[in-house]
C-alpha cells in the first residue's frame, strides 16, 4: 500500500513494449493507473473514492482527454447501487442493483440514455 507496481510486457515479432504503472493510496485503494506503448502515454485511468468506495472511474485516451466515466453510487456497505456510464460526456447507460440482508446481488436492472429499461436480471441463492 502506498506503492506503485510496475507491469510490463513485450512483443518481439511486433516490436511493441506496454508498460502500466499503477499507483496505490496508504489504505491499499489504487489511486491511478498509466499505460505506456513504446515509451509513450496512452492512457491513464484516475479512481476517487469515497468512505473507502470507489465513486468515479475516470479513463484518459492518448492526448490526455476523458474518454469516458464510470460513476458509482454506494449503499452503507459499500455495494455499489448504481452505476453511470458517460462517454466523452454523453450519458451512454446506466445499471442499478439490489442486494439482500447478506449482501447478494440480487436485482440488477439496465437503462440506456433516456432512462428507458433495457433489461432487468434477477438472481436467487439457494445456499445457506
Amino acid at each position: 500500500s502506498g506503492k506503485e507496481t510496475y507491469e510490463r510486457r513485450d512483443d518481439l515479432i511486433g516490436n511493441m513494449s506496454e508498460e502500466i504503472l499503477t499507483s496505490y493510496m496508504s489504505n491499499g485503494n489504487i489511486e491511478k493507473d498509466s499505460t505506456y506503448l513504446n515509451g509513450k502515454l496512452i492512457g491513464k485511468t484516475l479512481f476517487t473514492y469515497q468512505n473507502g468506495h470507489v465513486t468515479e472511474k475516470a479513463v484518459y485516451g492518448r492526448n490526455n482527454d476523458l474518454d469516458y466515466q464510470i460513476l458509482y453510487v454506494n449503499d452503507g456497505s459499500g455495494n455499489p447501487t448504481k452505476e453511470t456510464f458517460v462517454y466523452q460526456g454523453r450519458l451512454m447507460n446506466s445499471v442499478e442493483k439490489s442486494y439482500d440482508s447478506a449482501g447478494n446481488l440480487i436485482l440488477e436492472k439496465s437503462f440506456d440514455s433516456n432512462n428507458i429499461l433495457q433489461k432487468t436480471i434477477t438472481l436467487e441463492y439457494n445456499c445457506p
